[in-house]
């Protein structure tokens, strides 16, 4: 039976190959394909996405809000008044307006900014919007969640980042290869960062991290986290485990 077994595969192998058709465009899957009922579908999530009481235009008013900025412009009335605010709204920065700003520092002492974007870049440049330069060319950093231009308690500055994979990253000044670090190696294997903020506490600069992250002791289940780095964001660690809601905020 085993020498008649293989022969037999084989024929039926042949058979099948003579059969079946051979295709060689791309099969686009119907959920993705567009035409008439995806336009259709499209219109009417975005239709959706304006939740607003029965009879209210929101186009109307959403084209009247555009007409007034416009106006506004024109005359040149750009001044704004909030309550006890108030200020003029100038555009500065990056000709590049693609993509949206998710992580900003800013040093009031030399006007130099620091932004960073979904896609993964990272942004330096002064307020009067000249000299905007990347600084992360070579080195995607994922859905950053923190930029925090420091000081050094030694002297000199460093650039922190801290991504959403989890990986944090520091540059120091002249440099173009960032530093990934340390302290992070088990929370990559499973987990993300899902806030970051920095605070100064007794003079000394603090970064805490709070994310998910796979309990791989006796829980074995992904857990809340947090993380801190008290060396400028060379390295970090890990100080509680938690479940339920998380929430983590600083007044600087």
């Amino acid at each position: 039976m085993r020498y008649l077994h293989q022969p037999l595969t084989a024929f039926v192998l042949v058979v099948l190959a003579a059969v079946t058709p051979l295709r060689a465009q791309t099969i686009i899957p119907r959920q993705q394909r567009e035409g008439a009922e995806h336009a259709s579908q499209a219109l009417q999530f975005f239709e959706q996405m304006h939740s607003v009481p029965e009879g209210f235009n929101w186009r109307l008013v959403n084209r009247a809000v555009r007409d007034a900025r416009v106006d506004r412009l024109r005359k040149g009335a750009d001044h704004v008044q909030e309550g006890s605010v108030s200020g003029a709204w100038r555009e500065l920065g990056s000709s590049n307006q693609c993509g949206r700003i998710i992580g900003v520092d800013y040093d009031p002492e030399t006007d130099r900014v620091w932004v960073a974007g979904a896609g993964g870049t990272v942004w330096a440049g002064d307020v009067n919007g000249t000299s905007w330069t990347i600084l992360n060319e070579t080195q995607q950093i994922d859905y950053p969640r923190l930029v925090k231009h420091v000081q050094l308690p030694g002297g000199g500055t460093r650039l922190i980042a801290v991504g959403q994979s989890p990986r944090s990253y520091w540059l120091d000044p002249g440099e173009t290869i960032w530093q990934q670090a340390s302290g992070q190696e088990e929370w990559q294997r499973w987990g993300s960062v899902r806030r970051a903020v920095a605070c100064t506490r007794s003079g000394r600069l603090e970064i805490y991290l709070m994310g998910s992250e796979w309990d791989y002791g006796a829980a074995w289940k992904g857990r809340g986290v947090l993380y801190r780095s008290i060396d400028s964001g060379t390295s970090y660690q890990r100080l509680h485990w938690f479940d339920g809601a998380q929430a983590l905020w600083t007044d600087g």
